[in-house]
């Protein structure tokens, strides 16, 4: 994981083919083949980041709660 950019949105670097990813939060934690790649700890702070992650729209109000996510601890 390099960084997140202003929309909050993971900038990451594939480690084999080094290519660099942009992706969200909320969809780097349901596709499995993209989370698994990363470390637990990080794994858990996207987890983190997906349940506070608000995409910026003109109409939302910063206050509208995220919805659609469901987190699940994985032991």
């Amino acid at each position: 994981m390099l960084m997140l950019d202003r929309d909050g949105n993971l900038i990451y670097i594939n480690k084999s083919d080094k290519v660099v990813h942009t992706i969200s939060p909320i969809n780097a934690m349901i596709d499995e083949n993209i989370i698994i790649k990363f470390t637990p700890m990080h794994a858990c702070y996207i987890g983190i980041l997906a349940s506070t992650h608000k995409p910026k729209k003109h109409n939302q109000k910063a206050s509208q709660p995220l919805s659609g996510a469901h987190l699940t601890i994985v032991k």
